[in-house]
């Protein structure tokens, strides 16, 4: 299921997928996960949506990397078919697409736009305490 979302506090579009992505999958604000994802920046050199930027971040918040997923018959999983093979644990993930960031909580997508169809890259997960 598509849960539209934007963590922006100003509710701008503004190409900052990967901190609403990183917010919503850490359960920090957004404001505290910008600064987080700035100082790592900071310190690697790069911005804050950098792979390396966003990767440490969420390595540092307990997430584990997985390569892209493939289904039975070898096709690249979609975020929705995805999302719905993690439906059934207490799962996070943070979903890279092309050139984007995408969060699923529990089996929901949740960002400001329905990433539904697209195709699901690498990705991020940790499994949540109940």
């Amino acid at each position: 299921m598509y849960i539209k979302e934007n963590m922006n506090p100003k509710g701008w579009k503004c190409g900052d997928c990967v901190i609403r992505a990183c917010a919503k999958a850490t359960n920090k604000s957004w404001d505290e996960t910008y600064q987080a994802l700035y100082e790592i920046g900071f310190k690697k050199k790069r911005l804050p949506n950098d792979p390396c930027v966003y990767e440490k971040f969420l390595f540092d918040n307990g997430f584990e990397y997985h390569k892209q997923m493939r289904d039975e018959w070898g096709n690249k999983m979609t975020v929705a078919e995805l999302a719905d093979y993690y439906k059934d644990g207490n799962y996070v993930l943070a979903i890279h697409t092309r050139k984007h960031l995408t969060c699923v909580l529990l089996g929901d997508i949740i960002d400001s736009w329905n990433t539904s169809y697209e195709t699901a890259g690498y990705y991020y997960i940790k499994e949540l305490e109940v």
